[in-house]
C-alpha cells in the first residue's frame, strides 16, 4: 500500500485529485478483498480517475 500512495501522490497535480484517486483505491480495495496486485489496483484507479473526468 505504501508503493501505491507513494505512486499515486506522484502523479496527482493537486490535492482534490489525490483525495479522489485515494477514495478509487478505497472503493476498488473493498469490492476486490485485496486481492489485486499493486500494478493492477493502480491501472485500475487511474481508469476510474480517467473516466472520471471524462
Amino acid at each position: 500500500l505504501h508503493k501505491v500512495a507513494c505512486h499515486s501522490i506522484s502523479i496527482c497535480p493537486n490535492s482534490v485529485s489525490c483525495k479522489q484517486l485515494f477514495n478509487a483505491f478505497g472503493s476498488i480495495l473493498m469490492k476486490w478483498c485485496n486481492q489485486l496486485s499493486t500494478k493492477n489496483l493502480t491501472c485500475i484507479a487511474e481508469l476510474k480517475m480517467y473516466v472520471h473526468e471524462k
